[in-house]
Parts: structure tokens; sequence; C-alpha cells
């Protein structure tokens, strides 16, 4: 039987008896204490646990965001593709547009003649053009000037009630804007240079803009305004 008179005997014999130690240690901490390591190990295994899952999280969120880069590049592309697209039947309907004005006004030349006061002479050709430019002094003229002349949608030469040789320059659109008068009105110039004679700039549209009213109020150009029904081809 174990005597316990000191300290030290108390001491030594919780030594001896490892159940006696365990007593105590439950008496003295309680059982919050002696649990608190368990339940600590158990908190260390939940958030090793808990951070595992974060790590996966975090990696199919950055799946998730290469995923959606992706989508947005390839909608990146197709919008660029769409916008190509739509610009090219923008500039195909404008050609086709173009086109038909530029053919409305051809057959409607006559009436155009008529609202001026003229009558036909002949229609002059790309040749005949060339021609008057190649018989004249062209120096200081820009190579991409001529080019455009040469492009003219109309030129006409005309007699006048007098008799006179005159021409009529004519440039055909839709929505005739500031570069079809600066067109016409070179045209113009480059007729007049050319021969001598007087010539008339006629815009052919179906409206016009702020640029190029001004320009018919003051006589600048003369406007023969076409309207939906001379478009059409039946």
């Amino acid at each position: 039987m174990t005597t316990i008179n000191t300290e030290s005997d108390f001491l030594h014999a919780l030594t001896e008896h490892p159940e006696w130690k365990a007593a105590v240690r439950a008496q003295i901490l309680g059982e919050e204490l002696l649990m608190l390591p368990v339940r600590f190990n158990a908190f260390v295994e939940e958030q090793r646990e808990a951070n595992t899952e974060f790590r996966d999280s975090i990696a199919e969120l950055r799946e998730s965001v290469a995923e959606l880069k992706e989508i947005n590049v390839r909608q990146e592309q197709f919008n660029g593709e769409q916008r190509e697209f739509n610009q090219r039947m923008l500039d195909d309907m404008g050609i086709l547009k173009g086109d038909l004005v530029g053919r409305a006004a051809w057959d409607r030349h006559q009436d155009i003649l008529d609202q001026l006061g003229f009558t036909l002479v002949r229609m002059l050709t790309k040749n005949d053009l060339n021609n008057l430019a190649n018989r004249s002094h062209t120096t200081g003229i820009a190579g991409a000037s001529l080019r455009s002349f040469f492009r003219a949608d109309l030129i006409m030469e005309v007699t006048g009630d007098d008799g006179s040789l005159q021409y009529v320059a004519m440039e055909a659109s839709y929505t005739a804007d500031e570069r079809d008068t600066d067109r016409v009105l070179r045209n113009c110039q480059f007729m007049q240079q050319f021969t001598d004679r007087p010539a008339h700039a006629v815009i052919s549209s179906l409206r016009n803009t702020h640029h190029v009213q001004p320009l018919v109020n003051d006589g600048t150009v003369h406007w023969f305004q076409l309207t939906e029904r001379d478009l059409h081809t039946d």
C-alpha cells in the first residue's frame, strides 16, 4: 500500500500510478480542458479540409474565368466578323443604290436638259474625256483628280437657245453630299479649262444634305430631284 505523507510522496505516487495522474488531471483541469487537444486536432483537420475545398473552389473559379475569357474572345471575333459583314452589306447597298440612282439619272437626262433649257448634242464617253485632257494643259492637276474626272457620272455636250456649244456635268447620288458637289464643280472647271466653253453643274438625287442645299439655293449647282419611283427597274 502506498503511503503519502509529503508532496514528494504524492508526486512519486502519481509517477508510479498513471491512472492516479489521469484522475488528478481530470479533477483539476475539468473535461473541457481535457478535451481541448482533441477538439483542436479536430479543428485543424476540419480547417485542412476547408482549405482543400477552398483551393478546389479557387481552381474551379480560375477555370470558369478562363472559359469566360475564351467565350469573350470568341464573342469578340464573332462581333468583328459581324461588323465586317454589316459593313460589306452597307457598302454593297451603297453601290446598288448608286447604280440605281445613276441609271435613273441617265434615263431622265432629257428631263434634266429640258429643265435647264438645253438640247443634247452627245453624251461624252470616258475616251472623249481622256482625249480632251490629252489635248489640254494638265500640268498641276493631280492624277487622282483626273482619274476621278474620267469616271464622271455623266457629262453631256449641249446647245443653248442661241445655238452655242456648252456642257452639262452631272453627279448622281441617293443623298447628295459635299463630296458630290465638289466632284461636279471640279468636273465643270475641267470642262471649261479643256474646252473654253461654259459648263453647268447638276446634282441628281432624292435628297440633299445641309452642305448641298445652299449651293442649290444660290444657283451654284442645279438640282434635279429624283423619286423612289425613278429607281424602280420594272
